[in-house]
């Protein structure tokens, strides 16, 4: 029964591509002006790959458009951490997908804070969805 749900496992990919798609379908539903809204998608990246793929599904079917770490372009001279952060202030929501993994540690945080990219991705967020 709990097979289901691994992550991996096309029942557990099935099981969040409705969830997100239902949140996102009643969002629709109440905004309707908002198509084409940018809805950032955080978590880290290789243990929730199929995570973030369900996610990317549920906002494109719900008429938005993803943006995700996997589409990013080169920065030339700007940090990783700076450009990140930029895309999520040009977002209207971040999807912040969240396990047991806590992702890289941007290093020289102000006050010696050691925050990962996903917490600084959240707290710059306009407004946080979390799984």
């Amino acid at each position: 029964m709990w097979g289901a749900f691994v992550p991996g496992n096309r029942g557990c990919r099935w099981l969040l591509s409705r969830l997100f798609w239902a949140y996102f379908e009643m969002a629709r539903k109440k905004e309707q002006a908002g198509a084409g809204r940018r809805i950032f998608i955080s978590s880290t990246s290789k243990d929730l790959e199929d995570y973030r793929i369900a996610a990317r599904d549920a906002v494109i079917a719900a008429g938005c458009v993803p943006v995700m770490m996997e589409y990013f372009t080169p920065q030339g001279e700007l940090k990783p951490l700076e450009g990140c952060l930029r895309e999520v202030e040009s977002c209207e929501k971040i999807i912040a997908i969240v396990a047991h993994r806590h992702g890289w540690v941007p290093p020289g945080q102000a006050g010696g804070k050691a925050k990962s990219i996903t917490w600084l991705e959240c707290e710059r967020a306009k407004e946080v969805i979390a799984f």
